[in-house]
């Protein structure tokens, strides 16, 4: 049987508790209850008891259960804690459930109540100590890991993968701890033979006992660390059962120390690396006697061991190097430091093959030898002459003034210093994207004639020049491609091209393919050289041709370069420039702005480009020329090396900005224009002194025509009365509807001109927006070019938006009479203000105001109307109204205000004059007062019914469960029928507390309506009823604005009365109205006389009915602002609700 759990019973009322406890002991003797009413105190019980599990009630004066619960949370953050209330619906349970509580359960009234909580507590006890208990065997299982003295590695059982493992084992497999774990267990042994250590594995992971792990054979388990190195352990494994998975715990250790191992190691690899020595190798001693040879030395001198041992080195070696190798031995054995030797070994044949003989002391028995190493260097001399060749051919390289002589030199090199005579290079044509053979060797042409050209991705060539690395194919690899050489070398000439050697039976050695390397990279460096220089060519022919002005100076400022442009532009020759300083064009403060910009590029480093400064640069004339100068900094192996300038004249661009700055000065003056008149004088002012073009005139519309408003005094002299145009009589008409311009050289020549006779002969006409025309002439043809035409369309543009503004402000005038005359006739107090220091001033009230505040004009103008209106008591709640206020923002907000009468509530709407705008606007007070009033007694009533609510639930509830449960206890003590007849009071008083509750509910306003679907709304109240015979017909449609749970309690109490008082075989049908909806059955009906009293509270035709269903419905109804009555039909009953303007 389990262990005794210890429970504290947290209730504000006593007798609930005691009853709670009484209950519990009696359902399960292993629950020990404590009581306490108050729940302040309670985090002193638990500190001083050992207490398995918390229950609590929910609401309690001062300190709910959920407040409760937080601060056992902060001690105890994981003791059971299960509330247990008898109320609080959805809202109550899913707080409950968010801030942590184990359950949360009903009180109810059953004695079923006390059986759930036993078992809630019981279970939520018994997991918290499985819990405890798991993560106690946890941490001691993890102690014990760490604390053994040798490697240790737990793996699952089912899977090999590793789980744990301690610091030992990390060590002794050479692999952090978080690297171990989840490998596969079989990667710690060598990787050839995992598989018979996942068999062995497996074997162990199948028994039950402690054993050590190893082979049938014999053999030893074997380790293997990150680097490769085995060790022998003994192994010794078990299963673990552990959160229903079996574990299997292997033990680690090794079988010797790593000192003699690491000594054993380290004599092998020293005879293995004597004995894998490429040159020969050998060991003397003290006298020059042979101890010790490989085999490459037996190999050299053609004798066998036997009779090299015991003979002196002399013998291998020419009589005339004795003496000198003899010194050098005793310099070894003295100094202990190495020494080279250019000599030869001699073979037993005679003959004499140079070796750089390389020694160096080595402890031999009691004293000291010779170890020593010769290398054959007949092939590197060899080598060394090539290179020299090879360099030589360099110079070749350099000397040739294209690619086909690169490529030449480069056949001929490899034919005449590396000896194969069959050699071809290809370049890389890029237009056709292929492999031309630009240079063959006469041998190559003779065996193997024409050689083909290569497109993208054919033969060995393109796969050399794709890769970008040599392909050497030898006899074994040679594909059979019709060429009858076995041994070809391919190696690529970076972007280039390709090289070709080829031996019809000599292959290539790695020192062949080396040198081959050497020569195609010389060959690659001369033909980007080539190509560097020839791109050099041709930035210089772009420099000369380029229109701007370019140099580059070096460090110092002094002309490095100088294109044909600036050579001109200045009247210097290249001669008088190249080498002197750049002050010889610029002045001393532009040369140190221009210092400064360059001082700023190399600051910014790699993300500096370029940037440029405005100067002035000197002609040899003396002339200044304005130039916007681009400088670039240039930088090369030691820093800063000098720059690179482009200099543009903007002489022409300073020009244009004076005149678009006179253009912007005549659209100020046009924008302070406030009719459209004085605009159009402007422009015509403008066209004829700023842009030089004095024949002009604008046109506006009026009444379907075009009529001449103001024209230049030029144009007054040409024409004696200036026309007005109308339809399509006229290009300017035409221009005016499209909203194009049009330009005409000779504008009396054409097709639909007003008058061909006009003396004018080129003309701009650009349209005004809806406005109008602007026209510009000449009296000669062909006048106006591209920048007379920018210039007069922005001017255009400049007068349709000033002859915009102007009719924005007529219109604004006329807007504001119109809203002076409405602020004077709005029936509500106004006024309009303007923000002066962030202070809302009064700059006009309405007659309204006057009335309402009793405050006039002359009094409050110019002031803050808050110093006077605002209620002494309200100060601090004016903010948002300043604040929307300050900020030009709309604001629609409840306000307190002192009037005439005394204080009132209003509804104050803010509206600025521009939104965002920070200038003033209007307030407008509309006095809510009844409104208000009726607002405060409806949430009074609220209050009061949710006290009515409280007291039923908790003050009636308690003590009826009380009741009930002392009234069960007696019961099983001893049976009287007086205790049936007292449970069906309780029921009975149970059933109408509950309506009660509904109906103190159910009667709030609805203070957030949302929109509901009448027909969902009736189906989930139809799921709720308990009439398994009744059917119904849901013919609803539509929305109503409401609340969804109440809508839903509304169908529901319809439906269950009519299965109450019609039977439970009754059909109800649920449909739609023009006003709102209905809910009718087959039933008997309502009796005459009665259709209002079935709302009444205690109504009812059912024994067993409370007499309030109807009277929620009405409470819901109301509610929500609807009405609720019986319709007069002959069959069965009807309710019809109305619901207004829903829909």
């Amino acid at each position: 049987m389990s262990e005794a759990m210890s429970v504290l019973m947290v209730d504000d009322e006593p007798a609930v508790a005691d009853l709670a406890s009484t209950s519990l002991e009696r359902i399960d003797d292993r629950l020990t209850v404590a009581t306490e009413a108050d729940a302040e105190a309670v985090l002193d019980r638990i500190e001083g008891m050992e207490i398995d599990c918390i229950v609590s009630d929910y609401r309690m004066p001062g300190l709910d259960g959920l407040a409760l619960l937080d601060r056992v949370r902060e001690h105890h953050p994981n003791l059971p804690f299960i509330l247990f209330t008898g109320e609080g619906g959805e809202g109550v349970a899913s707080e409950a459930i968010s801030a942590g509580v184990t359950d949360y359960l009903r009180k109810g009234t059953g004695s079923e109540r006390y059986e759930l909580l036993a078992n809630s507590i019981v279970n939520a006890v018994e997991s918290y100590r499985a819990e405890r208990a798991l993560a106690e065997s946890e941490r001691l299982y993890r102690s014990l890991i760490d604390a053994t003295p040798d490697a240790v590695v737990i793996a699952d059982a089912d899977t090999g993968q590793i789980v744990e493992t301690n610091d030992v084992a990390a060590t002794l497999f050479d692999r952090p701890r978080e690297e171990l774990v989840g490998m596969d267990q079989t990667a710690l042994h060598p990787a050839d033979q995992r598989e018979r250590y996942r068999e062995l594995f497996e074997r162990h992971a199948a028994s039950s006992g402690t054993d050590a792990a190893r082979f049938g054979d014999g053999s030893a388990v074997l380790i293997e660390t990150a680097d490769g190195e085995t060790i022998p352990v003994d192994l010794r494994a078990r299963t673990v059962e552990m959160d229903d998975r079996t574990l299997l715990h292997g033990v680690f250790r090794e079988r010797s120390t790593r000192t003699g191992r690491d000594r054993g190691r380290e004599r092998a690899i020293t005879d293995g690396f004597f004995e894998a020595l490429p040159d020969p190798a050998y060991v003397l001693d003290p006298d020059g006697t042979m101890v010790r040879w490989n085999e490459e030395f037996a190999s050299v001198v053609g004798d066998d061991d036997t009779a090299i041992a015991g003979t002196n080195y002399s013998e291998f070696v020419p009589d005339a190097d004795h003496d000198r190798i003899d010194e050098r031995i005793q310099e070894i054995l003295q100094t202990d430091e190495s020494a080279v030797v250019e000599s030869a070994l001699v073979t037993n044949a005679g003959e004499t093959i140079p070796h750089q003989f390389s020694g160096a002391r080595v402890p031999l028995g009691d004293g000291y030898g010779i170890v020593g190493v010769g290398r054959n260097v007949v092939e590197q001399r060899r080598r060394e002459r090539v290179i020299g060749a090879l360099h030589e051919a360099t110079r070749r390289f350099v000397a040739a003034r294209d690619d086909d002589g690169i490529a030449d030199a480069v056949t001929t090199t490899i034919e005449e210093i590396l000896g194969f005579p069959i050699a071809v290079v290809r370049l890389h044509d890029d237009e056709r994207d292929s492999l031309d053979p630009v240079s063959v060797t006469a041998a190559t042409h003779d065996r193997l004639g024409e050689r083909p050209r290569y497109a993208r991705g054919e033969g060995f060539p393109w796969r050399a020049f794709r890769a970008g690395e040599a392909i050497v194919v030898g006899e074994a690899t040679a594909p059979d491609d019709g060429i009858p050489l076995r041994h070809r070398l391919y190696l690529p000439l970076g972007d280039h091209g390709t090289i070709t050697v080829a031996s019809p039976d000599e292959s290539f050695d790695d020192s062949t393919v080396r040198l081959a390397r050497v020569l195609a990279a010389n060959a690659e460096a001369a033909l980007d050289r080539l190509e560097r220089e020839e791109r050099l060519r041709r930035y210089g022919r772009m420099l000369d041709a380029a229109g701007d002005m370019i140099y580059t100076l070096d460090a110092d400022g002094r002309f490095r370069t100088v294109n044909d442009t600036l050579v001109a532009e200045t009247g210097y020759g290249r001669e008088e420039l190249l080498g002197e300083s750049v002050s010889m064009l610029l002045d001393e403060d532009d040369i140190a702005l221009g210092r400064s910009v360059i001082q700023r590029l190399l600051a910014d480093g790699a993300n500096a480009v370029s940037d440029s400064y405005d100067a002035a640069v000197r002609t040899a004339d003396g002339d200044s020329i304005p130039c916007e100068i681009q400088l670039t900094a240039l930088e090369g192996d030691d820093g800063f090396a000098g720059t690179v300038g482009v200099v543009r004249d903007i002489t022409v661009h300073k020009r244009h900005e004076r005149l678009l700055e006179a253009l912007h000065d005549a659209s100020r003056e046009m924008m302070a224009a406030t009719t459209r008149r004085e605009v159009a004088d402007v422009a015509v002012e403008t066209a004829a002194d700023v842009l030089d073009m004095e024949l002009n005139g604008v046109w506006l519309h009026e009444v379907g025509e075009l009529r001449p408003v103001a024209i230049s005094e030029v144009g007054t002299e040409l024409f004696d009365e200036p026309p007005t145009f109308a339809g399509d009589e006229s290009l300017a008409w035409t221009v005016f509807e499209s909203g194009t311009m049009q330009q005409y050289d000779r504008v009396d020549r054409a097709s639909g001109a007003h008058n061909p006779n006009t003396p004018i002969r080129s003309e701009l006409l650009l349209p005004l927006g809806d406005h109008g025309v602007l026209t510009i002439g000449a009296t000669e043809p062909g006048v106006f070019d591209d920048r007379d035409v920018s210039l007069a369309k922005l001017l255009a543009a400049n007068t349709e938006a000033a002859l915009e503004r102007a009719e924005r402000e007529r219109e604004l005038v006329v807007e504001r009479d119109r809203l002076t005359a409405l602020f004077e006739n709005v029936p509500d107090a106004a006024l309009r203000y303007e923000l002066v220091d962030g202070e809302p001033i009064t700059r006009r009230v309405n007659g309204r105001f006057e009335t309402v505040f009793g405050h006039s004009a002359g009094e409050i103008t110019g002031e803050n109307a808050g110093d006077y209106i605002v209620p002494s008591d309200r100060e601090m709640a004016t903010e948002s109204v300043d604040a929307a206020l300050a900020d030009g923002t709309s604001r629609q907000t409840t306000v307190r205000r002192l009037t005439a009468d005394g204080v009132r509530d209003f509804l104050v709407q803010i509206a600025p004059l521009e939104p965002g705008e920070r200038k003033g606007g209007y307030a407008i007070y509309t006095d809510i007062t009844d409104q208000k009033r009726r607002e405060r007694d409806l949430e009074r009533q609220n209050e009061l019914l949710d006290g009515f609510a409280s007291v039923i639930s908790h003050d009636l509830r308690n003590p009826m469960g009380v009741a009930r449960g002392r009234l069960e206890l007696a019961e099983a003590d001893h049976h009287s029928e007086h205790h049936d007849a007292a449970l069906w009071a309780l029921d009975r008083m149970d059933t109408l507390i509950e309506d009660m509750l509904t109906l103190a509910r159910q009667g709030r306003v609805i203070d957030d309506p949302e929109p509901v679907e009448l027909a969902s709304a009736a189906e989930r109240a139809w799921r709720t009823i308990d009439g398994a015979e009744a059917t119904i017909d849901v013919e609803l449609s539509g929305t109503v604005a409401g609340d969804p749970d109440r809508l839903t309690r509304l169908f529901a109490n319809l439906f269950r009365n009519a299965i109450d008082h019609a039977g439970n075989d009754v059909h109800v049908t649920a449909g739609t109205t023009e006003e709102g909806f209905f809910v009718a059955d087959d039933g008997p009906g309502i009796p005459d006389g009665e259709g209002e009293r079935i709302f009444e509270h205690g109504y009812s035709t059912s024994e067993s009915g409370t007499g309030l269903g109807l009277m929620i419905v009405r409470r819901i109804a109301d509610a929500h602002g609807w009405t609720v009555s019986v319709a007069d039909v002959a069959d069965g009953a009807r309710f019809e609700i109305r619901t207004a303007g829903d829909e």
